[in-house]
């Protein structure tokens, strides 16, 4: 429910929890506030139906998905920081597709044909259950805020998706690539490579954020929402140390140029790994290489998920703890054979790692 001025006139624009959308006209802000605050009251109790239909305001539409989203970019997802960029473009091809579609009409059946024309059109299943992600998501905020009676989608079943198969990001590749980096900007790649941050967490991380006595960083708006701590190791140290502090930005990794927040950073991560005769490789694989790191360190799993922020340790398994082969075999040897031989000993106890 919201109050505002057009051409002069002041209106109640307001979402019923069966989706239905009403715009009253008030002559003064105190009828306006009084209006709104007895609507919210009429919520509370119940009693909103009842007072729809004692104001006349039953002869009107309800909201649109494309005009739910708009509000849902606004007051949710900019507001805590959940990808916002991400979420934007998801929602543009929800809204080509669905967007004048009622909020109180997305049901299976809606869902269903939205994924099969995207599958007509060579989208891979992976790409659609995340657009289904958003959207199904979205109908949960409105529900929420009373914009809805339920999420149609609630139960929506995830199309089967055809598992990731990227080439594995060992330290040879990565360094390959860091050596076609330019010293200007090597700080922000060497800090994502040593902490496994996201790419986000690490152009919005700002100074007040960082605990170089601890050796911590404090992430507080991530992908999750849920804060977590991340230690620093010496690189990822130098990392942060290499940057100076200047007045004009807060942000601890800055453009070298215009000494501005960084809107993606991936110029200069495409241009070292084209030179380096790695395309394929993502600033995202920094991450994945992180992860395998830890696993192979012995660093049990539910360790590893927190540290990556995922939530589960499912997750964390099936999609980063991707191993070398050779070492899943020497610790299978080194269990087979009671841990007798030396080389055994240390894959047993993680500290063969960078031995693959």
């Amino acid at each position: 429910m919201t109050v505002h001025k057009r051409d002069g006139r002041i209106i109640v624009d307001t979402i019923w929890p069966d989706g239905k959308r009403t715009r009253r006209q008030a002559l003064t802000d105190k009828q306006a506030n009084d209006l709104n605050t007895r609507i919210r009251a009429s919520r509370i109790d119940g009693t909103w139906r009842d007072l729809r239909a004692k104001l006349n305001m039953e002869d009107s539409e309800g909201m649109t998905l494309e005009e739910a989203g708009k509000i849902y970019l606004e007051q949710y997802v900019k507001q805590k920081n959940r990808e916002t960029r991400s979420k934007k473009s998801r929602l543009a091809i929800l809204n080509r597709e669905i967007g004048k579609i009622l909020l109180t009409e997305i049901d299976q059946l809606a869902a269903s044909k939205f994924a099969a024309k995207r599958q007509k059109s060579g989208v891979s299943a992976r790409t659609i259950n995340r657009d289904i992600a958003v959207l199904r998501h979205l109908l949960t905020w409105a529900m929420k805020n009373h914009l809805i009676e339920s999420n149609a989608l609630s139960e929506w079943d995830r199309l089967a998706e055809k598992p990731f198969e990227g080439m594995r990001p060992t330290e040879e590749i990565v360094d390959a690539v860091f050596e076609h980096l330019n010293e200007t900007v090597k700080p922000l790649f060497t800090f994502l490579r040593y902490t496994g941050c996201r790419r986000e967490e690490a152009l919005s991380l700002k100074w007040s954020q960082i605990n170089l006595k601890n050796q911590a960083v404090h992430l507080y708006r991530t992908k999750s929402g849920k804060p977590r701590s991340v230690p620093l190791t010496s690189e990822s140290v130098e990392a942060i140390q290499a940057m100076p502090r200047i007045a004009q930005t807060e942000y601890v990794f800055y453009h070298p140029v215009s000494f501005t927040r960084w809107s993606e950073a991936k110029k200069p991560w495409n241009d070292a790994r084209q030179a380096a005769g790695h395309a394929w490789l993502r600033i995202h694989d920094l991450r994945h290489a992180y992860a395998i790191r830890l696993v192979e360190a012995g660093v049990p799993l539910d360790i590893v998920s927190e540290m990556l922020g995922h939530h589960s340790v499912d997750f964390t398994k099936k999609n980063y703890a991707k191993y070398a082969p050779t070492w899943a075999g020497k610790v299978v040897l080194a269990a087979l054979d009671g841990g007798k031989s030396e080389s055994c000993k240390k894959v047993a106890m993680g500290q063969n790692k960078g031995k693959k």
